[in-house]
């Protein structure tokens, strides 16, 4: 009975075919004092992590440079020459377990306001009053956004329902001079 590995018994009696073709009386001399289920035995257990590629490369050599047949243990040799080495893989860097430095502080701050959420609306009113900015819906939506930081939700609604030109005015230059005007 074959020891169990990893080589198939099949390919044990294929390589002793593949012996006795190349190596004649030779190979069945070796052999001639030993029950042949146990020289079997003896080169399944010897070889048996051996792939197939390299039982193949390691039986080329013997026919092209062996004048006599191997032993278990110089067949078994040649197999782990002729072995095919692992393909190698460039793998991932392991992942980082610590953010740098700039992004823990992004994300911490993440959500926070930075200074006057409200500055845009202040610009545009201070440019507007020495003539700068002159565009009624953003001058519009400036008054809106400063008038509403205290209002509640009904004096907004109210605010929103007014028509827009009621609620605009520009700077216009009159004269040489720039002055107020209400939009109607």
């Amino acid at each position: 009975m074959m020891p169990s590995t990893g080589l198939p018994s099949a390919w044990i009696d294929r390589l002793f075919d593949r012996f006795a073709a190349l190596y004649g009386r030779h190979w069945f001399d070796a052999w001639a004092d030993v029950p042949m289920a146990d020289v079997k035995d003896s080169w399944q257990e010897a070889i048996g992590n051996a792939s197939g590629e390299a039982i193949r490369r390691a039986l080329e050599h013997c026919a092209t440079h062996n004048k006599f047949p191997p032993t278990a243990p110089e067949f078994a040799e040649l197999c782990r020459e002729f072995r095919t080495p692992a393909v190698a893989v460039n793998a991932l860097p392991a992942p980082k377990t610590s953010m740098p430095h700039a992004v823990a502080k992004a994300v911490e701050n993440f959500g926070k306001p930075k200074g006057d959420p409200k500055k845009w609306a202040r610009t545009i009113l201070a440019e507007a009053e020495i003539g700068l900015y002159t565009l009624p819906i953003g001058i519009q939506f400036a008054r809106e956004a400063l008038e509403l930081e205290g209002a509640d939700a009904d004096d907004m609604a109210n605010r929103r329902s007014a028509p827009v030109e009621t609620r605009c005015s520009t700077f216009l230059e009159v004269g040489g001079r720039n002055q107020k005007v209400e939009l109607k």
